[in-house]
């Protein structure tokens, strides 16, 4: 079974609801901290989690401001270990945005991009086919969505790659905030 580590704010419960419900539908397991209660010292069981999850998704919702710098240092903390996991164990951070929010909370690394509607059936259906390609198939090969296109980041002080899921021409770079128009 796919294991998929969340890193979310546990004010967003609307979006953390949400991906728990096509986690369920994907047959996929699903680990989200906030939730639980978690052994001591937590950024142990936090790593040992990321460990052996086999991909990173990074929710942003605007509790993610709201909540404080506890809840952002978490989240900066998680990404961290993320980020030196797909480093070193080939695994994906995955940022999903809701289409209707800007949140000012920068990820600096990231594979993978996605800005979403909870109200759409198709972004729903395309986010559980991301989850459902982190389940082993045929041969071990993983069958996920290749998105849209491949974005490097235009401002000069972020210049990240990564790959954009939804059809948009402007959004806001999720590694540095600044926006970015698509030609």
């Amino acid at each position: 079974m796919a294991r998929i580590f969340l890193s979310h704010s546990g004010g967003d419960e609307d979006i953390c609801k949400f991906f728990l419900q096509i986690g369920g539908l994907a047959g996929v397991e699903i680990k989200a901290m906030e939730f639980e209660n978690i052994e001591a010292p937590p950024w142990e069981y936090i790593r040992n989690q990321l460990l052996i999850s086999d991909t990173f998704f990074v929710l942003l919702g605007r509790n993610v401001i709201d909540r404080g710098i506890y809840t952002q240092n978490w989240i900066s903390f998680e990404v961290g270990m993320a980020c030196e996991m797909a480093r070193t164990l080939m695994k994906e951070v995955w940022v999903f945005e809701p289409l209707q929010y800007n949140v000012k909370f920068p990820v600096p690394f990231l594979n993978h991009y996605v800005l979403y509607d909870m109200n759409e059936r198709t972004h729903m259906d395309y986010i559980r086919a991301i989850m459902e390609g982190y389940k082993p198939a045929l041969l071990f090969m993983r069958r996920i969505p290749q998105g849209i296109t491949d974005v490097k980041c235009p401002h000069d002080n972020c210049r990240v790659v990564f790959r954009l899921h939804t059809d948009v021409k402007e959004f806001y770079c999720p590694a540095c905030r600044q926006g970015i128009k698509l030609i």
